[in-house]
């Protein structure tokens, strides 16, 4: 539906299967701590094979909307319907909308980086680069992004992508600091900033930060 509306390919980057771990009292013991993450662990990777079975079932593009429609589909009725238009128009073109390019969306998930022993216990080396896999890519919150913190030094040392969430609370020095700490490289997609204004206050914020990151802002 993004893809439709704005005319251009989408990444979609979902927040799915791993905020678990940041579930259930702190003040457990080791042994409950240990079956609760484990707990967490099959949960996040049964969400996950959802996905891929969903993704890789024999339904074409037209099927994608009806899920839509059992959700929000009075919000987004006039949208799906122009979707479902699109599409039948491009099946009467000659196109065959039951294509595996067509029915076999990608997409990547994202979540906090939160339970550093979780973390590391799913860090694996792969041609001598390390990689988080319990994700695709990582997102930090403001509590946790002073340079000095556990976190920023676990994703210096990892290759996944990180969002950063910045707000109006966010200074544009210590960010600048933050996107050099964890991409001195300047590698294009490392960093992404999760922007969280408000309408009132975005025009406000926003362009003196992108002017404060400079070419260091590629997403």
């Amino acid at each position: 539906m993004l893809a439709y509306v704005s005319g251009v390919p989408i990444v979609k980057v979902n927040h799915i299967g791993g905020d678990f771990e940041n579930i259930g009292p702190l003040n457990v013991s080791s042994d409950e701590e240990v079956l609760r993450v484990t707990k967490s662990y099959y949960q996040s990777s049964s969400a996950l094979n959802l996905l891929r079975a969903l993704a890789k079932s024999p339904t074409s593009m037209m099927d994608w909307t009806d899920p839509i429609s059992t959700v929000d589909g009075e919000t987004h009725k006039d949208l799906i319907g122009r979707v479902e238009d699109a599409l039948r128009f491009v099946q009467a073109a000659g196109l065959n909308v039951f294509n595996e390019d067509f029915r076999e969306p990608e997409f990547y998930v994202s979540h906090e980086l939160f339970l550093l022993p979780y973390e590391e216990a799913l860090t694996r080396s792969v041609d001598g680069q390390w990689y988080g896999s319990s994700t695709h890519m990582y997102w930090m919150t403001r509590g946790s992004q002073e340079l000095d913190e556990a976190h920023i030094e676990y994703l210096r040392g990892v290759e996944n992508p990180v969002s950063i969430r910045v707000d109006t609370e966010t200074s544009e020095a210590s960010l600048v600091e933050i996107i050099k700490t964890l991409n001195p490289s300047n590698e294009p997609g490392k960093v992404v900033l999760t922007c969280s204004f408000g309408s009132s206050k975005i025009w406000g914020k926003l362009p003196k930060m992108i002017r404060a990151v400079g070419h260091r802002l590629m997403l």
